[in-house]
């Protein structure tokens, strides 16, 4: 029994590592194509009380790229002129087609992840015994 979970623990973690290396290529290859996706134009307040934005007439347009980096929203100002994207950049449609297939790589790694904690659980069970 004991030599059946070590070759079911070491499979889980073989798989584990591919869907890591996967995705991880898979992050590296977006971020390549699509270095900015989700950029947009804002219009904005000053915060002055005198301005005209404080009646209503915001300043702007002014181009910004949002991103998440450690489950905060970052923000990258490139003033009234949109950035200069490579031209091998890809198109919403086509980023949103690998953002799908990168949260199915994280979901299938997270049933790994289960599937190895299972196995922890019933190898140190059997050990016990």
């Amino acid at each position: 029994m004991r030599e059946e979970l070590n070759q079911l623990l070491d499979e889980l973690e073989s798989k584990l590592a591919e869907l890591e290396a996967e995705e991880d290529k898979l992050g590296r290859a977006l971020q390549e194509l699509a270095p900015y996706p989700n950029l947009r134009r804002e219009y904005r307040k000053c915060g002055k009380p005198n301005c005209h934005c404080a009646r209503g007439q915001l300043h702007g347009p002014y181009w910004y790229a949002y991103y998440k980096q450690g489950g905060k929203t970052k923000a990258i100002y490139f003033g009234k002129n949109p950035p200069e994207l490579p031209e091998d950049a890809i198109s919403k449609a086509e980023y949103r087609k690998f953002a799908k297939a990168a949260r199915e790589l994280r979901r299938r790694r997270e049933a790994i992840w289960k599937a190895l904690a299972t196995a922890l659980d019933a190898l140190a069970k059997a050990v016990s015994r």
